[in-house]
Formats: C-alpha cells, sequence, structure tokens
C-alpha cells in the first residue's frame, strides 16, 4: 500500500484562512474530500495529505508557505470611509480576492513607474482626425 504525504501545518492558519475567505467546511472541501476530515485537521486531530493541503490552499487563494507560518500576520485589508468607527466588515472572497489583486497590481505599478521615460502629453487633446498622419507623428515623437 502507498504511504501517502501529510502536511504539518498550522491549525489555526488554517481555520483562520477559512473564516476570512467567508467559507463553510462543505464549501472549503467541495467534494474533493470529506468535510469531517477537514474539520478534524483544523482541530489537529488528522493531517491533510499534501494533495489536500495544496487544493485548499489555492481554494482560499493563499500561497502554501502561508500555512507553516506560527501566526497569521494583521492584513487590513481597505479601510471602509463609509463608518465613523472601524467597525470589521465582512468582505465576500470574491471582493477579498479583487482588492488583494488590485493591491499587488497597484504596487507593481508604483515600483515600475521610474522606468518609464518622462513623455509630454501635451498633443493629446491637439489632434484631430483631419490632420496629416505625418504632422501627427511629429507633434508626438517631439
Amino acid at each position: 500500500m502507498i504511504q501517502k504525504s501529510e502536511a504539518f501545518i498550522n491549525p489555526n492558519l488554517l481555520k483562520w484562512a477559512r473564516e476570512q475567505c467567508g467559507f463553510t467546511y462543505e464549501y472549503s472541501v467541495q467534494i474533493r474530500f470529506s468535510s469531517d476530515k477537514f474539520r478534524k485537521a483544523e482541530i489537529v486531530e488528522e493531517n491533510l495529505t499534501l494533495q489536500q493541503f495544496i487544493f485548499i490552499a489555492n481554494r482560499y487563494k493563499r500561497s502554501p508557505a502561508f500555512f507553516y507560518l506560527k501566526q497569521h500576520l494583521d492584513e487590513k485589508l481597505i479601510h471602509d470611509f463609509r463608518k465613523l468607527r472601524d467597525v470589521e466588515t465582512h468582505l465576500s472572497p470574491v471582493l477579498r480576492e479583487q482588492i488583494i489583486n488590485i493591491k499587488e497590481k497597484r504596487e507593481i505599478a508604483v515600483e515600475f513607474k521610474n522606468f518609464d521615460k518622462e513623455f509630454d502629453y501635451e498633443y493629446i487633446n491637439s489632434i484631430t482626425l483631419e490632420q496629416h498622419p505625418e504632422d501627427i507623428a511629429q507633434k508626438i515623437t517631439k
């Protein structure tokens, strides 16, 4: 019989990530394995196999390395300016994923903005359809 590799991950992070995504046990595992096994993995009675663990990490949109940390990092996704007090708002998993994607894209844009050549964009409102293409090209390349 083939012995399956177990993933010795932090069960507290497994539970925290599931709650952050707003998933139930059944929704987390879909039909890949039993929700009872997943519950036991969260309370350290049983370990997930490596394949099950990778499925869960992908499902939660987290790096597998995240689940080996000692504790989760405090992450404030976005401040809700519609409320006066700092009340925790529940974000859906789809919205949470979109916010994370937008933050990553912003960080990349900020990092690479200094690599862009300085251009003079005055010509944008001065070009019309009636102008000759060579004249437009000269305006742009100045």
